[in-house]
């Protein structure tokens, strides 16, 4: 199983070298331009939001913690029928200009740099929301903006034909009002967390590692294949598309290509 596990760790060090090859090229990718004539710019089938206020706030003063704080959304009432309305509401005052109150749209199921990741009550979505940031409107507007790229991207890669491709997690919406991208949910996981079970892992034998290998390689080749290039590959943005049969590649920081 040595033996196993070396060959298996050369194909991730294999894609972590294309990783940081795509990274470059998507640095020098011209970011998307907001159309000066409407509250949003077009891209596409995908509006952008262009009417934030993006210039930091001056401030000698140190900035306080940002702290974001849950509030129970309304599909959450059955679940707690004793909760106060309150409970269910946005306070009309904080404590310091660091806390950022938000409504749990589902549960938590991650909460990355540039989006809030949520799984809804249906149990087969996920929305991504870019997170409010008021001691950094700069980087607020920047994340609402890679959010929206990456919607860009998936409306981009279900055209044509209107089928969606097989290798990546289905498009199911974008609302440019709110800044959110809804996709469906892979429930049995991603690549990173199966291998940091080394039990099963161990179990894995060397057929089941190449297949898996090979799928990874053919979720690349198809979103190359519609001038994509993934800017983050890495065995977390790999999905189970089943119990044992990975892969569909997970899009969350993808730009276009200028080809």
């Amino acid at each position: 199983m040595f033996i196993l596990g070396r060959i298996f760790e050369n194909v991730v060090a294999v894609l972590a070298h294309w990783a940081n090859v795509a990274s470059l090229l998507v640095l020098s990718l011209p970011r998307p331009k907001a159309s000066s004539t409407d509250d949003v710019g077009q891209q596409g089938d995908i509006k952008h939001p262009t009417n934030l206020t993006c210039a930091p706030a001056a401030s000698n003063l140190p900035a306080p913690p940002l702290e974001y704080i849950p509030v129970y959304g309304e599909w959450e009432r059955e679940r707690y029928p004793n909760l106060p309305d309150a409970r269910f509401q946005i306070p009309a005052s904080k404590e310091h200009a660091g806390q950022v109150y938000y409504l749990r749209k589902g549960d938590l199921v991650g909460f990355g740099t540039t989006a809030l990741v949520e799984r809804l009550p249906s149990g087969d979505a996920i929305v991504k929301t870019p997170p409010q940031n008021p001691l950094n409107l700069a980087e607020e507007c920047m994340n609402c903006e890679a959010v929206a790229r990456e919607a860009e991207v998936y409306q981009r890669l279900r055209s044509g034909d209107g089928k969606d491709m097989p290798t990546i997690p289905k498009f199911l919406g974008w609302d440019a009002q709110s800044c959110t991208l809804t996709l469906e949910h892979q429930s049995n996981g991603d690549l990173a967390t199966y291998l940091r079970n080394k039990d099963a892992v161990s179990r894995v034998d060397l057929e089941t590692r190449c297949k898996w290998a090979i799928q990874a390689a053919q979720a690349l080749a198809s979103l190359h294949g519609r001038q994509v290039i993934h800017a983050d590959v890495a065995p977390r943005n790999f999905l189970f598309s089943t119990a044992q049969a990975v892969v569909q590649a997970l899009n969350r920081y993808c730009a276009k290509s200028t080809s």
